[in-house]
């Protein structure tokens, strides 16, 4: 009877072990997915800043292209 109940306490020992090591690895899992959530974030917030400094650059642009093509049609009036 006493091998009986050292077996079963040694078999409950190992299953709480591989309890706290299932544990320990959900835990790091856990922390790995907040990591990559803030990198996520991380991410987005840079692609808006650079969607948002295209959208400027567009529009300098197209200010450049309507003062060429303003100087242009004077000179091309004159030619005329």
């Amino acid at each position: 009877m006493q091998a009986l109940v050292e077996e079963i306490s040694t078999r409950l020992g190992s299953v709480a072990q591989g309890t706290e090591s299932l544990l320990a690895s959900a835990q790091e899992i856990a922390a790995s997915s907040q990591q990559q959530s803030a990198s996520t974030q991380e991410i987005a917030a840079s692609a808006n800043q650079l969607a948002e400094a295209s959208d400027r650059l567009t529009a300098a642009v197209k200010s450049f292209r309507l003062l060429a093509e303003e100087q242009a049609t004077p000179a091309r009036q004159a030619a005329d």
